[in-house]
């Protein structure tokens, strides 16, 4: 996985100065953080933002590990045949129209991984947004240039999200609104061949990650994942898609995922001691609990002792019913956590659980 994370060359095929265009925001996006070179591929321009244009990338004259590719389907055989001849390490394909569309496409995603294998190149993709790691302000993706821009935020979060489109506009509204630190973010799409075993075993040695957060429609080896979640050290937080029968049809033709049976896929991932969360942002909210080493532990009666921090009573009085309803209980301060806090607070905002002003 290092020549994805770590190239040492990049092609972009699809490359254009057009405005507003992916192939150009692929290239203003790599022009961000990325140091090493960068290789238009187009066979209409011999420039392209400065940089000289190749028409294949077999013409490429110095380093590449990795090809991206933004072109139509139909034509992306021929492209990873040329990347074959260049041997070429990996190919990140984040245009779509290939297994999430039907059988037409499906043939097609089958002759690019066919060719792919024979000549030893990994596929991420199709049909994702790529990479992007904020250390590094790597942007391997065809996301809007100034809204990422504006919005990279490192922290110790790393995302692998089986979508495309979702995890860009997702994670520049949380970036933009300053709640979230991300270390990586990987878009798989339909994950032909690289898949969340690969990427989740790499981020599980990655130094810059704390918590690993996935968005998943199916599990390509389920017994792997659960090998690698069980042994994982860092808390690992998981939103199933396709939970319902709907959902799952929807999951098909988004990604061409077969969603399985939820209640089979929640028991292992329990079993895993993996968190699953219900939505995007609970998602989010957990992983941000646990990037700052606030791990849950439960007493021996089973429920979470909870703590209210609130500057009003009555929104204490509020919460201390939710979490009656939920079968969750609140925690009895002890006397030296009580004397720490009392330093803290004003006079007026006496410590104790549902207590304070109103």
């Amino acid at each position: 996985m290092e020549f994805f994370f770590k190239p040492n060359g990049i092609a972009v095929v699809g490359a254009t100065p057009e405005p507003y265009s992916g192939g150009r925001n692929l290239l203003t996006n790599l022009a961000f953080g990325y140091e090493g070179p960068i290789y238009p591929v187009n066979p209409k321009y011999d420039e392209i933002l400065g940089l000289k244009c190749y028409p294949r990338v077999s013409e490429i004259q110095g380093p590449l590990d990795l090809v991206i590719i933004f072109v139509p389907a139909r034509i992306v055989p021929q492209i990873l045949e040329d990347c074959v001849m260049k041997k070429v390490r990996g190919v990140i394909i984040e245009s779509g129209g290939f297994a999430e569309v039907g059988p037409m496409g499906k043939a097609i995603q089958d002759q690019c991984l066919a060719i792919a294998k024979k000549g030893g190149i990994r596929i991420w993709g199709p049909n994702c947004m790529g990479l992007i790691d904020t250390e590094k302000r790597y942007v391997f993706s065809f996301v809007i240039p100034q809204d990422m821009q504006e919005a990279i935020r490192p922290g110790h979060i790393s995302l692998m999200v089986q979508s495309g489109l979702l995890s860009g506009g997702f994670i520049i509204t949380l970036m933009g609104n300053k709640t979230l630190g991300l270390a990586k973010v990987c878009s798989i799409g339909n994950k032909c061949d690289v898949n969340e075993n690969d990427l989740l075993e790499y981020l599980l040695k990655d130094p810059v990650t704390k918590v690993i957060c996935l968005y998943l429609e199916s599990f390509v080896n389920g017994r792997r994942f659960y090998e690698l979640a069980t042994a994982s050290e860092k808390p690992i937080v998981v939103l199933k898609g396709g939970k319902t029968p709907s959902g799952a049809k929807a999951s098909f033709s988004h990604t061409a995922s077969l969603a399985g049976n939820y209640e089979l896929i929640r028991g292992i991932l329990k079993q895993a001691r993996v968190i699953e969360a219900d939505d995007f942002f609970e998602m989010m909210d957990i992983a941000r609990t646990l990037e700052k080493d606030f791990h849950l532990q439960r007493p021996p009666a089973g429920k979470p002792r909870i703590a209210i921090l609130t500057y009003s009573g009555a929104s204490g009085i509020v919460t201390s019913d939710h979490m009656e309803k939920y079968g969750l209980t609140l925690a009895n301060l002890s006397l030296q956590t009580r004397k720490h806090l009392e330093e803290l607070n004003p006079d007026w905002m006496p410590v104790g659980n549902c207590q304070g002003a109103r």
